[in-house]
């Protein structure tokens, strides 16, 4: 069993204010001259922040203040919504520009989850100063790094156990090249919920305990070469094909063994298989993290190089001792200890140890150890005792007779799609960079349903951009993957790593205006202006435009606008100058940022208001369902209020389910009128409205409807009605001895029915009847009674009676009495 001699209330205690101390600012380590090892923790309360959800799982808000965020989860049978989150770190030291060789995010679990449904994406906020966050809008509202880590499916999570991304490495090195890029700048990260999500895990927050808040650990480089070692199956352990520096990175050495918060990859990662520590656990006891092995004579690994080896390790306590091993042949793996042994930790958290000496004057497969051994002194490079210690091994080729081949593979970075909307062409490109020379590529993507590679491309030079365009899934919300494969000069290949692309759906429609008005012209007063903004999607912000009789248009404040149908309304101090012109016009955009801007209205100040006022627009056009809106006249009349005089001198325009139209003053119809043409079946609401100089404008509203007349089979000719109508096509329809309606008299009342089917064009603008008869008569048009005239029936007027456009069923029916012959004959005209 383990000895540590410490009191359990002591080591809480001892612990708790440790980490707080070394978390509670950045930290630097040097690895080596060209790799620098720096941790950041979130620090203040709005600089972790997220979704909000009930045990229920449904949306409780956006919180600043929470003791959890909770990324992930989509789910589309609960309630269909992605979770979001985000973390903000300050006084990020990192150069412009530095190479970034690992980046990780730890996370402190909140609460304990079973669930291994957990998945986002980290991205960065692709900003050099982000500020801490506010609002769901605001967040949203960043913009995003082109970069993006998959977390991957986590595992189930263990409250108060920490837990690592992979490596994030491309979203840091994105935000660090931008060049408005200063080192100690704040950096954000940003988690949106994965498409396959299917719960979320609880990270904790800086409100729940500083200590325990997110972390980021970043190494980086200044110095251009870098050779990333890469795991050999063969060896048992990393290995570098002879490039100096020689990494062997936390995403290869992270850990021990299995211990919880790990496990090592590829376990136990040394070439004779040492075995690791069976006990602790990840960051909290020993561990090895990182090798790093750098000539100091070349860029590459050469007989007799003096090198630096650096390891960084993670120590329990100062019980923990270290020490660094060599040996110039891995196949035999006879160890040379060259540094540490009796060194112990200087405390809790990483440390990097450093030495520098020569290389053996032989080629071949070299190899370095890191050992970090709880306990007595390390002797031997190699132990059976397993209880707490951890070897990790680098392995490198050492070159003779000068430098080696090109063996590097060409580097991606910079990926982007100019466009996800479905069914629409989408250029994918990826940026290429190689020591030597590019030679070409290929681009690869399931977005047919299948992996599909392209042709290879060529290109050329030592850094260079693969593009490719294609037609994206016509699917809305489809899940695009894509990624290329490249070559250079020498036939080294890299993949690129596969990257998600959601398809949507663009709304282009931009929002309408309506009801525009001004409720004073006197000058120096304060103007209300107004209009009313509708969009089909939803309205973001609006803004007025004024020129206040400067003879220039300024933008006032902007307005947040939500809905389908708002209101634009400013208020602002009007120019004193009698006499001068005021012009405004608005804009506003929807949520999918489509923008429209009004037509420019304007008015003369004045001293005092108009003793004429506008009454309220009146508003004529065919109410009654119209055939399809076949040549439909809508008519605006346009009155004073005093004296209920037309106005003709205004500027009257029209909407009718489209775009504004200014329609003009019709003299023969002593109105506005509008011709309305449309295929379109349904109901659209047609908006008149008007202004005058020096007037105050308005407008009306109403809906025309339209449908689809079935033809009914007429019993005579149905005409067109273009000219005179004589008195032929009235025919008998039936007889009988007594009437339908009123109690028959037997022996002295005879009915006659007459109907005539007739449609009246649009054009028409009166209708008269004239029927000649000798007995009592009723006349029935569309099955409504009209007033009995009392007398004869030449010339009246039944234009009020009749639907344009449509058949009309007109009914007469007579009452002969005493036997009498019926005299019947009419005919119908109009204007």
């Amino acid at each position: 069993m383990r000895r540590k001699y410490f009191s359990i209330l002591f080591l809480l205690f001892f612990s708790t204010i440790f980490l707080f101390l070394v978390y509670l600012k950045p930290k630097e380590v040097r690895a080596s001259p060209g790799i620098t090892t720096v941790s950041f923790q979130v620090s203040a309360s709005h600089d972790d922040a997220g979704d909000h959800y009930n045990p229920s799982g449904y949306w409780e808000g956006w919180h600043l203040d929470k003791s959890r965020i909770q990324p992930g989860h989509f789910s589309p049978e609960g309630d269909g919504t992605y979770k979001y989150g985000g973390v903000r770190f300050i006084n990020v030291n990192i150069p412009q520009g530095a190479i970034i060789v690992s980046a990780i995010l730890r996370y402190c679990a909140d609460t304990s989850c079973e669930g291994t449904g957990a998945r986002w994406y980290v991205y960065g906020q692709d900003d050099s100063n982000p500020v801490e966050f506010s609002t769901f809008d605001d967040f949203l509202a960043r913009p995003q790094t082109t970069a993006a880590t998959d977390t991957g499916f986590w595992p189930a999570w263990v409250a108060d156990t920490w837990y690592e991304t992979p490596d994030i490495s491309s979203v840091i090195q994105e935000i660090v090249n931008r060049p408005d890029w200063n080192s100690g700048n704040p950096l954000a990260l940003l988690f949106y919920g994965h498409p396959q999500a299917r719960t979320t895990h609880e990270i904790r927050t800086c409100d729940a305990n500083p200590a325990e808040a997110t972390i980021l650990e970043v190494q980086y480089t200044t110095e251009a070469e870098v050779e990333y070692a890469e795991y050999n199956a063969t060896l048992g352990a990393p290995d570098c094909h002879g490039g100096s520096p020689c990494i062997a990175n936390s995403s290869l050495l992270q850990c021990c063994g299995n211990q919880p918060g790990g496990p090592e990859p590829n376990q136990p990662n040394t070439i004779n298989g040492d075995v690791d520590a069976s006990s602790g656990t990840c960051h909290s006891d020993e561990s090895v993290e990182n090798i790093t092995v750098e000539s100091l004579d070349h860029n590459y690994m050469g007989q007799e190089d003096h090198v630096r080896v650096s390891v960084t390790i993670y120590c329990w306590g100062t019980t923990d001792r270290w020490a660094i091993c060599y040996t110039n042949d891995s196949s035999t793996a006879d160890w040379v200890m060259v540094a540490g042994g009796t060194s112990t930790c200087s405390g809790s958290g990483f440390e990097t140890k450093t030495v520098t000496f020569t290389l053996d004057n032989i080629g071949g497969k070299h190899a370095v150890r890191g050992i970090n051994r709880y306990g007595t002194a390390i002797t031997v490079c190699s132990y059976s005792d397993t209880s707490y210690n951890d070897f990790d091994d680098l392995a490198f080729e050492i070159y003779t007779g000068g430098p080696p081949p090109d063996i590097t593979a060409p580097t991606y970075s910079s990926s982007s799609i100019n466009s996800t909307e479905a069914g629409k062409p989408t250029n994918f490109t990826l940026d290429w960079t190689d020591d030597n020379g590019l030679s070409g590529y290929i681009f690869s993507t399931n977005n047919t349903g299948r992996w599909f590679n392209t042709s290879f491309t060529s290109f050329s030079g030592t850094a260079n951009t693969a593009w490719y365009v294609t037609t994206l899934n016509d699917t809305v919300e489809a899940l695009v993957q894509w990624r290329f494969y490249a070559n250079d000069t020498s036939n080294n290949w890299n993949t690129s790593q596969i990257y998600d692309t959601i398809t949507t759906f663009v709304e282009t429609e931009p929002p309408k205006y309506f009801d525009i008005s001004t409720n004073s012209t006197l000058a120096g007063t304060a103007v209300l202006f107004s209009l009313k903004w509708t969009d089909n999607i939803g309205l973001d912000k609006g803004i007025l435009s004024l020129d206040n009789c400067t003879g220039n248009f300024v933008n006032q404040t902007w307005q947040n606008l939500s809905g389908t149908i708002d209101w634009l309304n400013d208020t602002y101090i009007i120019n004193s100058t009698l006499g001068c012109t005021i012009r405004w016009k608005a804009y506003t955009n929807d949520t999918c940022n489509n923008w429209n801007v009004t037509d420019v209205y304007s008015y003369v100040t004045t001293a005092e208001a108009p003793t004429t006022t506008e009454t309220a627009i009146q508003v004529g056009a065919t109410i009654n369902p119209v055939t399809q809106y076949y040549n439909t006249t809508i008519w605006c009349d346009y009155r004073n209020a005093t004296d209920n005089a037309k106005i003709t001198d205004a500027t009257v325009k029209i909407n009718a389910g489209g775009s504004n139209i200014t329609i003009p003053y019709n003299s023969s119809s002593d109105r506005y009128d509008y011709v309305y043409n449309s295929t379109v079946l349904g109901s659209r609401e047609v908006f008149c409205y008007a202004n005058r100089t020096g007037y105050e404008s308005n407008s009306i509203s109403f809906n025309l409807v339209t449908q689809t007349i079935v033809s009914e089979e007429c019993d005579w000719t149905c005409e067109d009605w273009v000219g005179y109508i004589d008195d032929t096509g009235w025919e008998e329809e039936e007889s009988s001895s007594s009437s339908p309606d009123e109690e028959p008299v037997p022996g002295t009342e005879k009915t006659f029915w007459f109907r005539k089917h007739i449609t009246i064009p649009h054009s028409v603008n009166s209708i008269f009847l004239n029927l000649t008869y000798s007995d009592n008569i009723n006349i029935y048009i569309n099955s409504n009674l009209i007033p009995d005239p009392l007398a004869s029936l030449y010339d009246y007027n039944i234009t009020d009676y009749i639907d344009r456009d449509r058949t009309n069923l007109i009914t007469v029916k007579v009452w002969a009495f005493g036997g009498g012959t019926v005299k019947f004959g009419g005919d119908m005209r109009y204007e």
